[in-house]
Parts: structure tokens; C-alpha cells; sequence
């Protein structure tokens, strides 16, 4: 499914230091 994708992007900026 494309939203594992979007799920891996989310992830991805989630990690991101905030």
C-alpha cells in the first residue's frame, strides 16, 4: 500500500530533533 510510504516519510520527520 503508498501508505507505508507516507507512514515511512512521517516517521522520517518525526526523528527529526525538535
Amino acid at each position: 500500500q503508498k501508505w507505508q510510504l507516507v507512514e515511512h516519510a512521517v516517521a522520517s520527520r518525526s526523528a527529526l530533533p525538535g
